[in-house]
């Protein structure tokens, strides 16, 4: 299963994130497109994924609602990290917890 946290579009950048569970794993990734990204980025899209082993999934999990199961951590990231801002409150919420995730972008 699959679901969209941001779809924005801010006139100068368009962001879209999505987030999905793959054999108990977190998998987020996200891409901006849009003449601020070739500002920054010098390249017309910046695609980037957080991936969740199994152990640091239920870690962030237990830390969102702790009597949780897995079937509910879409809805929790929904309702705790979408929008333009979601994947910078993630990290944070990921930092204060000590969850640990891969990070890659191009």
């Amino acid at each position: 299963m699959k679901i969209t946290l941001c779809d924005e579009n801010l006139g100068r950048v368009s962001v879209h994130v999505e987030a999905s569970i793959r054999d108990g794993e977190l998998l987020i990734s996200g891409q901006d497109i849009g003449s601020l990204v070739g500002e920054i980025f010098k390249d017309s899209d910046y695609e980037y994924y957080y991936s969740f082993d199994k152990e640091n999934t239920k870690k962030l999990l237990k830390t969102l609602q702790p009597d949780a199961n897995q079937d509910m951590l879409l809805s929790l990231l929904a309702d705790r990290f979408s929008g333009v801002d979601g994947c910078s409150l993630l990290r944070k919420h990921c930092e204060d917890e000590g969850i640990t995730y891969k990070f890659h972008s191009f």
